[in-house]
């Protein structure tokens, strides 16, 4: 009964705290509209080559993976910080849908939406090369045949396929059962890393560069790139998984999940997971300020207020909002050997998860079902 009682008010507190966290820091972790800029940057969303489900998120009720692991919660953050946002709905590219926009957002494409056609290539071609940005997002394996759908693409921009998962040994570096879900705190000097302590990917790929300065994010040693599986004629699982366990034909060691490049006087970029920005995973460690400073960078993006001869990395600066970690909750009662050691663990390492003691990672994903909720570093 004591147990019971303990646990019910644990939850309690969680729920009062993140509520009255939420409304506190609202404004400052989501961010408030600027105002003072007659035009503002435009980000487009190719929802045309892509599946997005922007309208629906996590919200009470969604349970379909796709569409709780949407971006919705990240275009807010951007849409919430003066930013102009548009989905491509309806193609193929013209020259004319790009000729206001500062980013292209293309996330994971399949191979049951429309291929890109050499018009649309030319046009992204453009694009970058006098001044725009492209983000990709891509995800493990071939998933969804994702690769082969943006092969010609990459070819263009010099971007190589991969057809891997990334998979990690090292225990302080996973924050779930089985390889796939890393946690990376290996990061290059760089405007779109600045000031990250750590980011967590849940099943991602890998990416590649002939230019070392290009890659920018990395697992530990123990690292492999586990192979996809391609099924004859494609049919069956089309995850494309390999089987998880590291063999003498894969690549060991560091793997790299995020690659940056300038083309032209655009730029392009590459981050290897879904899961990390979608409103089930944005939440976690840095992966919230990642999405900011990778959209920041590769757009060229700014604050509507700013002289537009501030440096980037002072942009960038600039909208650094409130970090934070959905760990809430302390136990003052509790001896430094008991809850409270467990409790400094998690927090100093961003490692809570839906396999940790404290459920810490389910209970953060059913309250923002409801709300987006935020906290402080101080958990306070």
């Amino acid at each position: 009964m004591y147990v019971r009682t303990r646990k019910i008010f644990f939850l309690r507190t969680v729920l009062l705290v993140c509520v009255l966290v939420s409304q506190s820091f609202i404004g400052n972790v989501w961010g408030q509209p600027t105002t003072g800029l007659a035009k503002k940057p435009l980000v487009l969303i190719d929802s045309y080559h892509v599946h997005n489900f922007l309208q629906q998120g996590l919200k009470p009720g969604i349970y379909n993976y796709h569409q709780y692991s949407a971006f919705r919660r990240a275009v807010d953050l951007l849409r919430n910080r003066g930013l102009e946002i548009q989905e491509l709905l309806v193609g193929p590219y013209s020259a004319e849908d790009f000729a206001e926009a500062s980013l292209l957002i293309v996330n994971l494409p399949s191979m049951d939406r429309p291929p890109w056609l050499v018009d649309e290539i030319h046009v992204l071609e453009e694009f970058v090369n006098r001044g725009g940005g492209i983000l990709f997002i891509t995800d493990h394996s071939n998933c969804y045949y994702h690769q082969y759908q943006l092969w010609p693409l990459f070819d263009r921009f010099g971007i190589i396929p991969t057809f891997e998962t990334v998979c990690e040994r090292d225990p302080q570096h996973l924050f779930a059962t089985g390889n796939g879900w890393i946690l990376i705190d290996r990061f290059a000097p760089h405007p779109i890393t600045q000031s990250l302590r750590s980011i967590g990917i849940q099943t991602g790929g890998r990416v590649l560069s002939e230019q070392a300065s290009d890659l920018l994010a990395a697992t530990t040693e123990n690292a492999w790139a586990d192979m996809g599986s391609v099924p004859l004629y494609g049919e069956g699982d089309i995850g494309l998984y390999g089987d998880f366990l590291p063999s003498a034909a894969e690549d060991s060691g560091v793997q790299h999940v995020l690659l940056a490049k300038s083309i032209g006087k655009g730029r392009v970029a590459v981050f290897s997971d879904q899961n990390a920005f979608g409103d089930a995973g944005i939440a976690f460690g840095d992966n919230w300020k990642l999405w900011l400073q990778l959209c920041t960078w590769t757009g060229r993006l700014h604050e509507p207020s700013e002289s537009p001869s501030a440096t980037e990395t002072n942009r960038i600066e600039k909208w650094n909002a409130v970090c934070y970690d959905p760990i809430v909750i302390s136990d003052l009662a509790e001896s430094k050997t008991g809850t409270a050691a467990k409790l400094a663990n998690l927090t100093n390492r961003f490692t809570w998860s839906g396999t940790d003691d404290w459920q810490l990672q389910n209970l953060w994903v059913w309250i923002n079902r409801f709300c987006w909720c935020s906290s402080n570093d101080t958990y306070q």
